[in-house]
């Protein structure tokens, strides 16, 4: 569960956070919310991975 006065149910954009301090977004458009964060996701894992 989070706040929702601090975040909005949209999937296609995920915060990048450094501790508690908000240093990017990572951003997918163009599918559905799911299909776009799920994406995000991916790309965080597979960079992480390597």
């Amino acid at each position: 569960m989070v706040d929702p006065t601090v975040y909005a149910f949209n999937g296609g954009a995920v915060p990048i956070r450094i501790g508690r301090a908000l240093v990017g977004v990572a951003v997918a458009s163009g599918v559905n919310d799911d299909v776009e964060h799920d994406l995000i996701v991916e790309a965080f894992r597979a960079h992480l991975a390597r």
